[in-house]
């Protein structure tokens, strides 16, 4: 009897609830309909919303990517779990990534360096050209590989120059064996500079040459000086050639 009485108040229940109309279809009460239908329209707004936001990150991340020169600008984390997804060996795979882009900004490097005649033609350069007057004293002209080598490892100086036929000049220790004018000694004495840091010893001679360099050394190093003072000798020597005249 308990049994029959829960059947009949389930009964009850669904008869409240729903009924079917006169074709046969379940009639659902409007409140119901009310609710599904909110809930229709949020879940749409949301997916509209989302699609939006996904639209605006990428091309946020396509204007950062080409506000950066190309390059990826994701986290080195999504990469690498792209690397990983894709099944590649990211041990093996980021040494060539790292490689191809190094290759990459060289290629853009060498066709910023050179005119467009030159590169049309497809000249390229083998040797320095001299374009200026300065000369090491005679004393370090006649140095040999040798002593030179002893005195780049004795301040830890460490070179690489891709013309063995040209080495760069020995190392110079005293700014007035550098030949620079009284004036500038006397200006670099009235800031308490008496010797050339070793990324000066041997940039400076190469850079009053007239020949490219590239310097690399620690914060608080010198290298500022590297190019100062021969951009003041290069033009203390054009006003020399053909002084400036007012008129």
């Amino acid at each position: 009897e308990f049994q029959q009485q829960q059947q009949q108040q389930q009964q009850q229940q669904q008869h409240s609830t729903t009924t079917t109309t006169s074709h046969g279809k379940e009639y659902v009460p409007l409140k119901k309909r009310r609710i599904e239908l909110t809930n229709q329209i949020k879940q749409t707004q949301k997916s509209i919303r989302s699609a939006k936001e996904e639209q605006e990150r990428l091309r946020r991340e396509q204007r950062m990517k080409e506000a950066m020169g190309g390059r990826d600008t994701r986290l080195l984390i999504d990469q690498h779990q792209e690397l990983v997804s894709k099944g590649l060996d990211t041990r093996q795979d980021d040494d060539r990534v790292e490689e191809e882009q190094i290759k990459k900004n060289l290629e853009k490097t060498a066709r910023v360096m050179i005119s467009h005649e030159e590169s049309a033609k497809g000249i390229r350069y083998r040797s320095h050209t001299d374009t200026h007057t300065w000369r090491p004293l005679s004393a370090y002209r006649t140095k040999s590989k040798a002593w030179c080598d002893l005195v780049r490892q004795k301040y830890s100086i460490q070179i690489q120059s891709e013309l063995s036929s040209q080495p760069p000049p020995a190392p110079i220790s005293k700014f007035k064996h550098m030949r620079f004018p009284p004036a500038i000694l006397k200006a670099l004495a009235a800031k308490n500079i008496k010797y050339p840091t070793p990324i000066q010893m041997q940039a400076l001679p190469t850079v009053l040459c007239g020949r490219d360099c590239i310097g690399i050394a620690y914060t608080g190093s010198g290298k500022t000086m590297v190019f100062a003072l021969p951009m003041i000798m290069f033009a203390l020597e054009e006003e020399l050639k053909m002084p400036l005249v007012f008129g």
